[in-house]
């Protein structure tokens, strides 16, 4: 069974409402098109966005976290400095949104992997300067794996958490 932080909030919410829930772990983009497709009634993480509104989805707040930059602890970079876009090679999660956002603000951008495990390894491993994901995500993922003292965390910016389901998930229920 798939483990992580989001996972467990999100399995632990629908277990006291008394709802059954399946999860099915696959890559973000892949749930998003499953979505879209009508193959799931919701993804997550994700943030809430105008267009996600526009198309009647539904958000729903797991956690107020955000956008932080991962680094390895010794690193002399600083992610909020002017020169760090054009010097620092860093990643997130492809086909993710902070993905998207590194590319279209002029990051210097390594491959992407499709897993945030992925990610955090080969920062670990010197494959890139930094990555740009959940703090929650990759603290859990680093404290699991005994990697919490080599990365350090900036913040870059807040903005709440949750999941995204279809709006005929929740007929008949109040969704404010």
């Amino acid at each position: 069974m798939f483990d992580g932080f989001f996972v467990r909030k999100v399995r632990r919410a629908f277990e006291q409402m008394g709802v059954s829930l399946q999860l099915v772990v696959v890559p973000w983009r892949r749930a998003l098109h499953m979505v879209e497709a009508g193959d799931a009634q919701g993804y997550f993480p994700a943030y809430r966005g105008a267009q996600r509104d526009a198309e009647g989805q539904v958000f729903v707040q797991l956690d107020d976290d955000g956008w932080n930059w991962f680094l390895l602890r010794e690193s002399p970079l600083d992610p909020l400095a002017d020169s760090f876009k054009k010097s620092a090679k860093v990643a997130g999660i492809r086909g993710g949104a902070m993905q998207k956002w590194l590319q279209d603000n002029g990051y210097n951008m390594s491959k992407c992997p499709a897993a945030v495990g992925e990610l955090v390894e080969m920062l670990v491993v010197g494959r890139f300067d930094a990555i740009l994901d959940s703090r929650h995500t990759v603290q859990d993922i680093l404290r699991r794996r005994g990697l919490e003292k080599k990365v350090r965390v900036v913040q870059m910016k807040t903005s709440p958490w949750g999941c995204i389901f279809q709006r005929n998930l929740f007929t008949g229920i109040r969704t404010s």
